[in-house]
């Protein structure tokens, strides 16, 4: 497969993917949306959004540092460099420039959501969506490492699947997840970008080995 045409591909499959979500973002008012999805709840995405949610959260990075570990270790230290830097940058943003954000449970009459049952919800931080972001930065970087197309488009379906939850589960506003998915996205990027073109000891151009 030529690199660069797969590249220009994934490339375009989130630049195209990321403008959707900014159109819906301008489009919708950020509490009729919540409300919207809200209301078309039943018992089937009640249990799938849960599930779902899941491969937001930062233990996602730690079987692809692992399998990584056993291709190259400069990999490895890319996945450890997204994960820390996307982390960071969600953090700052949320603590200390957008910390009076508040959540969708926090800001919309609880008289008018269904809440879901098991489901613990947040009042502060809401601004940008960290799972969404964690679940962007894993499916760019992943995509990039295995290059093919069709596992690359599920890992998309996948991504926005996550950033869905996070409204369906009343933790978010699509603003929060369009920030998380661009911070994620270009986290990832950057950092694959950087450690592709950058020079290492030769101890990292090496991996553990099964004995």
């Amino acid at each position: 497969m030529n690199t660069r045409r797969y590249h220009h591909f994934v490339i375009s499959l989130y630049w195209y993917a990321l403008l959707l979500l900014v159109l819906l973002t301008l489009a919708f008012p950020k509490i009729d949306l919540v409300l919207w999805i809200n209301q078309s709840h039943n018992d089937f995405q009640d249990l799938f959004f849960k599930v779902v949610t899941l491969a937001g959260e930062g233990w996602l990075f730690i079987p692809l540092l692992i399998y990584t570990l056993f291709i190259r270790v400069s990999l490895s230290l890319a996945v450890t460099a997204i994960a820390a830097g996307h982390g960071l940058i969600c953090s700052v943003i949320k603590r200390v420039f957008f910390a009076h954000e508040l959540r969708p449970t926090a800001l919309i009459n609880n008289d008018l959501l269904y809440l879901i049952p098991d489901v613990s919800f947040h009042s502060h931080y809401s601004f940008p969506s960290g799972h969404t972001a964690t679940i962007f930065c894993f499916a760019v970087y992943v995509s990039l490492l295995i290059k093919n197309r069709v596992l690359s488009v599920f890992l998309l379906v996948l991504a926005l699947g996550v950033g869905y939850s996070r409204i369906y589960l009343l933790q978010h506003f699509l603003i929060d997840v369009t920030a998380g998915a661009f911070i994620g996205t270009l986290t990832a990027f950057a950092f694959a970008y950087y450690f592709d073109r950058s020079n290492f000891p030769s101890w990292a151009n090496t991996h553990i080995q099964w004995r």
